[in-house]
């Protein structure tokens, strides 16, 4: 929406590009058009008109680069926010199954427990029981375990227990023997040995459902304790951060992208030290950086993570083992629109917000080294707080 005052095209006659939009007045205007000749004829003869048409362009053109960083931070907003979503769902969904189990095993339990309850020694058959499935059992050779779940299954086969089968796995996983289950039957008398059993196998099925519901519900905690951590909600804007619990909440996030058969390989310096940081945007430049990474070993590779002190500042290097950015262009990929990815895949916008970010934000320092199998991007910060009086990158040389 242009007021007038206004005009436009300028770009497209100084650049000498066709023009790429079309206009349409909402209402009555006057409009006056200058050809290319005149145009040119006042940018030269005219200081007024000339300062008038480049401080337009200026500020339209750091509006345009303005807008588009913003939209490729909604744009990794809104991937993290699908990954996030997916790896929500996954332990949800799993929780909902198994407290959905869980359900029926209590009731089957209750039935079982009455029935029991009925016959004389009742007590001492829930007791031994109870005693019997206390334990999820240690952890059995499988070679072992099958021939103990045979033996188990023969045994109940023998006093006709029904899915004798079914049972005898569950039963061997916990830890059961013939040894027991005979001690309950004598408690128990043969009669009742079936039901005792299926009491044995509800019991530690029912057990097991709610060790799986709460193992989800632990991943949904952490996951929402990573995102909460990566994004710094409800804290100042610098803070102290842990530069290893940053990028270890990163990883977490997009693990939903991490191709299958890709190794992460960690060498963090256990002296690295705090710093006082922007710590959501710093968070942004381990996105980038790991994303690319993730993208660069898509069919499989290693991505090496490391991490030193040297003196006032701490050095971070996020390695992958991908086929790597030709010499020719590697001045460029902090341009910004500049990018390696197919149409489509990348805004180019990514590196040059990172860059901003250590440089600008941070007096640091990023900087990148590649060849053919190893692409490394550094990223060097001050441990004091950040701030430059300019606000400009302060110039930190590497050794």
């Amino acid at each position: 929406m242009r007021e007038p005052p206004s005009f436009l095209g300028e770009i497209s006659v100084l650049t000498g590009n066709p023009i790429s939009v079309s206009c349409r007045a909402q209402t009555e205007c006057e409009l006056l058009w200058l050809g290319e000749e005149t145009f040119f004829d006042l940018l030269g003869c005219c200081r007024q008109f000339a300062r008038q048409i480049f401080s337009t362009m200026t500020q339209r053109t750091s509006e345009t680069e303005s807008i588009s960083r913003d939209m490729e931070k909604m744009a990794s907003l809104g991937t993290l926010a699908a990954g996030l979503a997916h790896e929500l769902n996954n332990p949800a969904a799993a929780a909902v199954r198994s407290l959905s189990r869980a359900e029926a095993r209590a009731a089957d339990l209750h039935a079982l427990t009455s029935e029991l309850t009925a016959t004389p020694g009742a007590a001492d058959v829930l007791r031994k029981l109870a005693e019997a499935t206390a334990d999820d059992g240690e952890d059995i050779d499988p070679l072992d375990l099958a021939d103990i779940e045979d033996t188990l299954a023969d045994w109940l086969d023998d006093r006709g227990v029904e899915d004798a089968w079914e049972l005898a796995p569950g039963l061997a996983q916990a830890g059961l023997t013939t040894e027991t289950l005979d001690d309950i039957a004598v408690a128990s008398g043969d009669t009742d040995i079936g039901r005792a059993v299926q009491w044995a196998a509800s019991a530690m099925d029912l057990r097991g459902l709610l060790n799986d519901s709460r193992s989800a519900c632990g991943r949904i905690s952490d996951l929402v304790k990573a995102m909460k951590s990566y994004s710094y909600m409800d804290q100042d804007i610098t803070q102290e951060v842990d530069i290893h619990a940053g990028i270890d909440d990163t990883l977490v996030i997009l693990k939903h992208k991490m191709p299958a058969g890709v190794e992460i390989a960690k060498a963090y310096a256990s002296d690295l030290p705090m710093v006082t940081v922007y710590g959501s945007e710093l968070n942004q430049v381990w996105t980038n950086l790991l994303d690319n990474a993730i993208d660069a070993v898509a069919d499989g590779g290693r991505i090496d993570i490391a991490t030193r002190a040297d003196g006032e500042r701490v050095v971070i290097s996020v390695t992958d083992s991908g086929a790597g950015i030709p010499e020719d262009i590697q001045n460029k990929i902090f341009d910004p629109f500049f990018t390696t990815k197919p149409v489509g895949q990348g805004t180019g916008l990514g590196l040059d917000i990172s860059h901003r970010i250590v440089t600008a934000r941070h007096c640091g320092c990023l900087e990148v080294a590649s060849k053919p199998g190893e692409t490394r991007f550094t990223v060097t910060l001050p441990i004091l707080p950040p701030g430059c009086p300019t606000g400009e990158a302060c110039d930190i040389e590497d050794e």
